[in-house]
């Protein structure tokens, strides 16, 4: 990566993919560079921010599928199966951390905010 950022060309054993967030309400959170180990013997590294999904691949046997829709090769998609794999992983990790009081008279004023402006939950 090093080199591509210097000029040379983008590295065969890596593709960046980027999908627009495909529902009307953006999540309204950033969420940090997430690892996971595929199969296939490769990482992806994933990362949202509002309206964005970010994809990274390495490894040297990154599939055919996966290559298509690099966005080196101005590809940008929208796909409902990145999306709800994503927000399945954000309820789950919601799920996994414990909320204290604070936190959750936090989210009772967020609802209540919405509510007066007519925003829904």
């Amino acid at each position: 990566m090093r080199d591509f950022l210097l000029g040379a060309p983008f590295p065969n054993d890596v593709v960046l993919a980027l999908d627009i967030w495909p529902y009307k309400d953006v999540l309204p959170l950033l969420y940090p560079v997430i690892t996971e180990q595929l199969p296939e013997g490769i990482c992806r590294y994933f990362f949202y921010v509002p309206g964005l999904l970010f994809f990274l691949f390495v490894g040297a046997d990154i599939p055919k599928v996966v290559r298509e829709f690099a966005s080196t090769g101005g590809v940008v998609t929208v796909d409902l199966g990145n999306a709800g794999y994503f927000l399945e992983f954000i309820k789950q990790r919601l799920k996994a951390n414990s909320r204290g009081p604070k936190i959750d008279a936090m989210f009772k004023e967020i609802v209540a905010i919405r509510a007066s402006k007519g925003q829904g939950t």
